[in-house]
């Protein structure tokens, strides 16, 4: 699980670099990468990602041969869902 731990590192710095009103709401509330990237990271997206978007991750992920792919990726996703996350706690 050393990989997971890495990635899981690497997407915490990505979010709190790129967005970090949005890092920082998460982690005032407590809610830590792990809990919500843990899932994303060990089935590559396959837990929550409806199949026709899943298999377009998929060829990407595999096309570019990259591991690092992963944690950029889960960044876009919370970047996609920005405004209902910070709107949540309001």
């Amino acid at each position: 699980f050393v990989m997971l731990h890495i990635m899981l590192l690497f997407f915490r710095q990505l979010l709190l670099y790129h967005h970090p009103d949005l890092h920082n709401q998460l982690e005032e509330v407590g809610v830590s990468p792990i809990i919500y990237a843990t899932p994303w990271f060990i089935t590559l997206f396959a837990s929550r990602t409806p199949l026709s978007v899943l298999l377009r991750l998929w060829d990407r992920y595999i096309e570019r041969n990259e591991p690092a792919f992963l944690p950029f990726l889960a960044v876009a996703i919370m970047a996609s869902e920005k405004a209902a996350i910070l709107a949540a706690e309001e």
